[in-house]
C-alpha cells in the first residue's frame, strides 16, 4: 500500500507562511520576525513542509537561502493562496482583529512631525499589530525595501522603482532657518546667506542635491548631518544656516532661538509617500500606508494655517510644545 504525505491541517497556513516568508527574505531570522516568532520555529515548520512534499525547498547557507527547482515551483502556488486568505480576512474579519508583526521604515523629518499621532491612533485601530520602526535616510529606506528588510517606507518620493508602490502622504516646506546671533536679516539675499556655512539633510537627500545646485558663486560650505537634531543644534549655536522645514522646529522658532529667512530663491517642498511592495500581506499594509496619509494630510492642512496666522501676526508663532514642534534644545 502506498503512504501519502499529507500536511496537518491546523497547520497548513502557517507551514506555507513560513517558507514564502524565507523564501521571499532569503533569510530564517527575518521571516521568523516577520511572523513574530522564533527561527527554530520557523525551521521546524519548513522541515515539516519539506518532508511531506517529499524533497528540498531551499538550499542554505550561512549568509543566504536559495530556492530549490521544487521551491521554486511551489513559490507562486502559495502566493495564492496566501492572497486568497488575506481577501478572506479583509471580508470577514473586524480591522481591529488584524494581527502580525509590521517593520515601518521613516524619514527622521516625520518623527518632528505627524508620526507621533499616526503611531498613537495606529494603536488603537490596531491594538494586535506590533510595530518596529526603523528612522533612516530616504534612499536608505527605498533599498532596504526592495530588499524586503521593511514592509513599508514613509519616505521622500515618488519612489523611482516600478516595484513599488506609492501613496502620496503629505509635503513639506523648506526654509533657510538662522540663529539671530548670526546678524542676518529676516528679508535677505542667497549671496548674504551665502557667506555662512549651510547645514542640511545628508549628502544622498533630495535638499542636499538641490542646495549644491542653487548655489553658484559664491559657493557655501554646506554640511551634511542623518541627524535632524543636531542640524537645529548646530544651528542654534550660530554655527551655520540650517536648511529644515519649519514645522519641526516652532518651539525654536517661538523662542527666538532661530528665525526664517526668506529671499528670491524657493526650495523645492519635499513630497513624502508611503511605499511598499505587493505581497499577500498586503492588505493591512495599504491599510496602515492610508491610515499615515491620513493622519499626515490633516498635518499638512494644520501646518498651513499655522503658517498663515504666523504671518497675520507678523511672524510670532503660539508657544508651546506638539506633535508637530522640533527637538528640544
Amino acid at each position: 500500500m502506498t503512504s501519502h504525505r499529507r500536511l496537518d491541517p491546523r497547520t497548513d497556513l502557517r507551514t506555507l507562511e513560513a517558507f514564502y516568508w524565507v523564501a521571499l527574505r532569503r533569510n530564517f531570522h527575518r521571516a521568523a520576525d516577520k511572523l513574530n516568532t522564533t527561527q527554530p520555529a520557523i525551521s521546524r515548520r519548513v522541515d515539516q513542509l519539506e518532508t511531506c512534499l517529499g524533497g528540498k525547498l531551499l538550499v542554505r547557507d550561512k549568509r543566504s537561502v536559495a530556492l530549490t527547482d521544487k521551491g521554486r515551483l511551489l513559490l507562486p502556488l502559495v502566493d495564492r493562496l496566501l492572497r486568497l486568505h488575506q481577501d478572506m480576512r479583509r471580508e470577514v474579519c473586524n480591522p481591529s482583529c488584524l494581527s502580525g508583526g509590521l517593520r515601518i521604515g521613516v524619514a527622521e523629518t516625520m518623527v518632528y512631525t505627524w508620526l507621533p499621532p499616526f503611531l498613537k491612533h495606529m494603536t488603537t485601530a490596531h491594538p494586535r499589530v506590533v510595530l518596529e520602526i526603523d528612522v533612516d535616510i530616504s534612499v536608505n529606506l527605498q533599498d532596504r525595501l526592495l530588499d524586503r528588510q521593511i514592509d513599508l517606507a514613509f519616505m521622500v518620493g515618488p519612489a523611482d522603482d516600478v516595484e513599488i508602490r506609492n501613496r502620496p502622504l503629505n509635503k513639506e516646506r523648506l526654509a533657510f532657518l538662522a540663529s539671530p546671533g548670526l546678524g542676518l536679516q529676516r528679508r535677505t539675499s542667497l549671496a548674504a546667506i551665502a557667506e555662512h556655512p549651510i547645514i542640511t539633510y545628508s549628502r544622498r537627500t533630495q535638499p542636499f542635491v538641490n542646495l549644491s545646485a542653487l548655489f553658484c558663486d559664491p559657493r557655501p560650505l554646506i554640511h551634511a548631518s542623518a541627524s535632524v537634531a543636531a542640524i537645529v543644534r548646530m544651528a542654534q549655536d550660530g554655527l551655520g544656516v540650517a536648511v529644515l522645514p519649519p514645522t519641526i522646529v516652532r518651539q525654536q522658532i517661538a523662542a527666538g532661538r532661530l528665525v526664517e529667512l526668506r529671499c528670491e530663491a524657493r526650495l523645492p517642498d519635499l513630497q513624502f509617500v508611503a511605499g511598499w511592495l505587493p505581497t499577500p500581506d498586503v492588505g493591512l499594509v495599504e491599510r496602515v500606508a492610508e491610515m499615515a496619509g491620513d493622519v499626515a494630510e490633516r498635518h499638512e492642512t494644520e501646518a498651513r494655517a499655522a503658517g498663515r496666522e504666523a504671518r497675520a501676526n507678523g511672524g510670532r508663532k503660539p508657544q508651546g510644545r506638539g506633535a508637530g514642534d522640533g527637538p528640544a534644545g
